[in-house]
């Protein structure tokens, strides 16, 4: 009997933006960025611009088969997303877009497939289109660049079949000159079951388009028999994108009741503080509500105070009394 695996390397970021991979060891194939006039010179490992509003940008990428076979390539421009884990993704997805501000794949060009032949290079286009009225802030993104299955020799001769599959990924950030002041919020909470667990999950959305890389997470979610805390530091968030962070209970059946979440959100600029009740029932999430930051008065009571005050008051006066009349004497 044969074993199927797929392995997928992905030679991707660092930091937060996807540096390029000239080469992989097995990969058939090679990729790297043209820069264009515009570049940032600071930056040679991934396109860096500024562009002017309304203008159309091209950015090329420069493809080489190394290998003695057809290599078939597919280029797909993509969008920065926040991951679960803290670290900004550039692979192909489908993940929410809080705000409606521009994202890199709604202005770029489609992708493309190419057919290289053996130790044949080819330069692949891509029309980057800027809206009229510019973006502010930063829009990140990438060129993913996607090989066909590879059969490994070597698995097969042990009795198994093992396949490669290999990707490359080519940031891509476009600068405006006016910055975007941070801005988050807590869209929803409500409850995953991961491996047999349930988890509470906080939805923050980053509505700026701008990114983090140094945001601290501290949730706490409470009812009143239970607590589950989490806290996080580092976190990184794409701009315009939806963090899904989650908070595990370690318990495969969450107990009925009103659950509490308190978040605060904190980065070197600005710290938030969101608060919602959720209503669980039959491990389901029935009814959330926000919870407005409620300043609680005093719990020292008032009229105890008011006594205690007057008290004082007389003391000092009957002292003072006493005072003048040893003086008098």
């Amino acid at each position: 009997m044969k074993k199927l695996a797929l392995l997928f390397s992905l030679l991707a970021g660092f930091l937060f933006l996807p540096q390029v991979t000239t080469h992989a060891a097995g990969a058939g194939f090679t990729a790297a960025p043209i820069m264009p006039s515009n570049q940032n010179p600071k930056q040679t490992g991934y396109f860096d611009i500024e562009p002017k509003a309304g203008s159309t940008q091209t950015l090329s990428l420069r493809l080489q088969n190394t290998s003695n076979t057809n290599q078939h390539v597919t280029v797909t421009p993509t969008d920065s997303f926040s991951q679960d884990n803290g670290v900004i993704g550039y692979t192909p997805n489908t993940n929410v877009h809080p705000t409606d501000a521009p994202v890199l794949s709604k202005m770029t060009t489609k992708a493309q497939s190419i057919t290289l032949k053996p130790k044949a290079t080819q330069d692949v286009h891509f029309k980057v289109t800027i809206p009229k009225s510019g973006f502010t802030g930063r829009i990140l993104g990438a060129f993913y660049v996607l090989g066909d299955v590879q059969k490994n020799a070597d698995s097969q001769s042990a009795g198994f079949s093992l396949q490669n599959r290999f990707a490359m990924v080519i940031g891509v950030q476009l600068r405006s000159k006016t910055s975007s002041k941070p801005n988050l919020a807590l869209n929803n909470a409500t409850v995953k079951t991961v491996d047999g667990k349930v988890n509470f999950v906080a939805n923050i959305d980053n509505l700026q388009s701008d990114y983090f890389k140094d945001l601290k997470l501290d949730v706490t979610v409470k009812s009143k028999k239970h607590t589950y805390k989490r806290n996080v530091t580092k976190y990184g968030m794409a701009p315009n994108s939806r963090l899904s962070f989650l908070i595990p209970t370690n318990v495969s059946n969450l107990p009925a009741g009103t659950y509490r979440m308190n978040v605060t959100a904190t980065t070197q600029k600005k710290t938030w503080h969101f608060m919602r009740d959720i209503t669980v029932k039959n491990g389901e999430v029935t009814h959330s509500k926000v919870v407005k930051a409620v300043t609680k008065p005093n719990s020292f009571p008032t009229a105890l105070a008011v006594v205690i005050g007057l008290i004082v008051v007389v003391l000092a006066g009957g002292g003072w009394w006493l005072s003048q009349r040893r003086k008098q004497h």
